[in-house]
């Protein structure tokens, strides 16, 4: 039994059913309108073509998911290791289907875009918004509703109520920010809105 029992007793728990781990990088930087969040638009040759999204990327062996963060970001913006700044972790973020997203906040030191140079393979464009605009506008929620869509090889005799089942049923929750600049949403409007909730935990914040 002592052997079974430092089987746990030492062990740092994970995620379970975790497959594949992905990381990204919210980048700061500060301008004449205060601190800025930068924006990238995927390019149209890759999935998601055209989305609005952060820099990131799969985790790969032998990094860390804040190393890969730093690493995306640089490939993805043109900007060296050494004029970036990670500031923390945001929340970790897993999927039904395995992947777990782990977020990171940071500085760019930079003054303008102009000094980005994004590469054109997976970045069509790149934008950015006053963190002033999220933090006095709440996105606009959408609810989308989630349902087990039952299959006939399912062994349904094996369980109480069989086809009859109350399988749970729950909310999608899609948020959607409509700035200036382009329509944010989805799991980039998710992660923003992470990005805010902390900071006004912190009550750091000036209200404009």
């Amino acid at each position: 039994m002592k052997e079974i029992k430092n089987c746990f007793s030492d062990r740092a728990p994970g995620i379970m059913g975790q497959k594949k781990s992905y990381s990204i990088l919210v980048p700061l930087f500060q301008s004449s309108r205060g601190w800025e969040l930068v924006f990238e638009k995927r390019a149209e040759n890759i999935t998601q073509p055209g989305e609005v999204s952060y820099p990131g990327g799969s985790v790969e062996p032998g990094e860390t998911p804040a190393d890969a963060a730093l690493r995306e970001t640089m490939e993805e913006l043109g900007i060296p290791y050494s004029e970036m700044e990670l500031w923390g972790p945001l929340d970790i973020l897993p999927f039904y289907d395995g992947v777990v997203l782990y977020p990171y906040i940071g500085r760019i030191n930079i003054s303008s875009l102009s000094e980005l140079n994004p590469n054109p393979d997976e970045v069509s464009s790149v934008f950015s918004v006053p963190l002033s605009y999220f933090m006095d506008n709440l996105p606009n929620i959408y609810h989308l509703p989630l349902k087990v869509d039952l299959t006939e090889d399912f062994p349904y005799e094996h369980i109480p109520g069989g086809k009859s089942y109350p399988w749970r049923r729950g909310k999608d929750l899609i948020r959607f920010y409509f700035t200036d600049d382009a329509i944010i949403w989805g799991l980039t409007a998710r992660i923003t809105e992470n990005v805010v909730k902390i900071i006004n935990k912190s009550h750091l914040w000036e209200r404009r």
